[in-house]
């Protein structure tokens, strides 16, 4: 059973009826259903049971009865429905998974994130220039120069990682920079 605040609970607390002893208003102010009464004398202490009670008696709160919510059945499938395994085995096309959404405010937050990550003055300073960009050519750029700026200051293999998931997601006209920078660190990666 929970406790809830009536109508005329709620007028008592917004006219501050001077009636009401602080430990009745304090009661009031914290009671708002998700509790039960055992809950709330856990909460107040073992004291409080005379005052919940006296708020109940003056018809300040009232005790709700816990319904379980309603479980509605899940629709049924119809008959014309074909599972995917059905179709493709019926000699029809194999359904090609969805392309991945690419966007370029994602690819600045992912960039950003990991910038933080690294809690570093040049990191922040990397990510200011990164949310200063004023054209979608300056962010790639600043994005490019973040990552070569994780790469110095972790690893030439995390900066892949990171590099492999920014080219997952970054619009495929701006693919090519990211690109070069891979290249690049495959390079480093020969070389060492």
């Amino acid at each position: 059973m929970r406790l809830q605040k009536t109508q005329a609970g709620r007028d008592a607390l917004q006219r501050r009826d001077r009636s009401l002893h602080p430990r009745e208003r304090q009661i009031l102010v914290i009671t708002n259903g998700s509790q039960t009464r055992a809950q709330m004398l856990d909460l107040l202490g073992a004291d409080a049971e005379a005052l919940v009670e006296h708020l109940l008696q003056l018809g300040l709160l009232e005790v709700q009865s816990v319904v379980a919510p309603a479980i509605y059945p899940l629709p049924q499938r119809s008959a014309h429905v074909i599972p995917i395994t059905q179709a493709s085995s019926a000699g029809s096309q194999p359904s090609v998974a969805p392309a991945h959404k690419r966007s370029l405010a994602a690819t600045k937050m992912y960039c950003i994130d990991v910038l933080l990550l690294l809690r570093e003055i040049d990191a922040y300073v990397a990510v200011r220039a990164i949310q200063d960009s004023s054209s979608e050519a300056d962010l790639i750029e600043h994005i490019a120069a973040a990552v070569c700026f994780v790469r110095e200051k972790t690893s030439v293999s995390y900066a892949l990682k990171i590099l492999n998931r920014m080219q997952e997601i970054v619009p495929e006209g701006h693919a090519a920079t990211l690109q070069r920078l891979r290249r690049e660190m495959d390079v480093v990666l020969d070389v060492a």
